[in-house]
């Protein structure tokens, strides 16, 4: 998956740099709003 069209599915650095930080984000924030989530469940009220 190329985001702007270059490295024609070779393996480039450019890409690891800008999705792993995006990745680890969205992670982040998934866990995050799915503990609290789960949390407020869970708690009476």
């Amino acid at each position: 998956m190329n985001l702007l069209g270059w490295g024609n599915g070779m393996f480039s650095w450019w890409e690891v740099l800008l999705g792993a930080p995006v990745v680890g984000v969205f992670y982040w924030f998934f866990m995050s709003s799915f503990r609290q989530f789960r949390d407020e469940e869970i708690t009476p009220g």
